[in-house]
């Protein structure tokens, strides 16, 4: 939806990320309105969020400008490597319900999760654009639906956004990032299609693949903690993204103690379960 502009901050010599939004957004949206609902956006204050620290207009297109975090996004790291380690899979997605759960606290949602707007930096995972897909809803209005212009993305969006629903909650977000921490674990997104259209009529005529059909090395735990983010009908969802934290949390305590009360391999020595766990430990680290 925009044009993305590393700049410099001549008042202090930092450097900015600048983006201006593309001319058949920038078109459809009332610039009053998007400012004001930029300023809103501007407020939130996570050490997971870039922080928005102005917006305006450039040769008559709105632009918002935000801090700068060094590092590459999730697509590119998914583009080198398709499937990621699972416990670095499930921590990536763990750190990203971090600025959901403050978000949503201020009845913020993104609307647009995936791979493109998670930054894995230096110091962490980080989300960007938190917001900036309300305020061009809210700013474009009917004007953006007569463009042709979808705020989101088919192969993340929740199926009530998709849907139009103006009326989303958390549960939305939460099915986006279960999207992508499934096209983390599996390599490719739980629907995929030749276009849009084909691809939003799998979402409702069908269900995702179960995770472990395609890696049969990722825990059940995290497969049922996946399976109810993905689920159709909001309701049958984790009702935030805290619920959804916690349960991919678990996983990993489940899945060792679940080792822990397997017995040996019938020889009586144990060997059995120190392999098992030798293996969660591989997956989810020696924690």
């Amino acid at each position: 939806m925009a044009t993305v502009f590393l700049c410099t901050d001549t008042r202090n010599a930092t450097l900015v990320a600048v983006k201006v939004l593309r001319p058949e957004v920038g078109n459809a949206v009332t610039t009053e309105r998007f400012l004001l609902e930029v300023q809103i956006v501007s407020e939130l204050v996570h050490p997971r969020i870039p922080k928005v620290l102005e917006a305006g207009m450039h040769d008559k297109r709105p632009f918002y400008a935000m801090t700068y975090v060094k590092g590459e996004s999730l697509r590119d790291r998914l583009v080198r490597e398709p499937r990621l380690p699972i416990g670095e899979a499930v921590r990536i997605a763990v750190e990203i319900l971090e600025p959901m759960t403050y978000a949503h606290a201020r009845g913020i949602l993104h609307r647009d999760l995936k791979p493109e707007n998670i930054l894995l930096g230096d110091s962490g995972v980080f989300v960007l654009d938190f917001g900036i897909a309300r305020a061009i809803v809210r700013s474009g209005g009917e004007r953006l639906t007569s463009t042709g212009v979808t705020v989101g993305t088919p192969a993340y969006m929740s199926p009530e956004q998709a849907l139009a629903d103006h009326d989303l909650d958390a549960r939305s977000d939460v099915y986006s990032l279960g999207c992508v921490l499934y096209e983390m674990l599996a390599g490719e997104p739980p629907f995929v299609g030749k276009t849009p259209q084909i691809l939003m009529a799998r979402r409702f005529s069908s269900t995702p693949r179960p995770i472990r059909s395609l890696r049969a090395d990722v825990p059940a735990s995290v497969e049922a903690a996946l399976i109810k983010a993905l689920a159709r009908a909001p309701d049958e969802r984790w009702a935030g993204a805290a619920e959804f934290q916690q349960a991919l949390v678990s996983a990993e305590s489940q899945a060792i103690e679940a080792a822990r009360d397997t017995g040996g391999d019938g020889a009586g020595d144990g060997s059995g379960q120190e392999n098992l766990l030798e293996k969660l430990r591989a997956t989810f680290g020696d924690n």
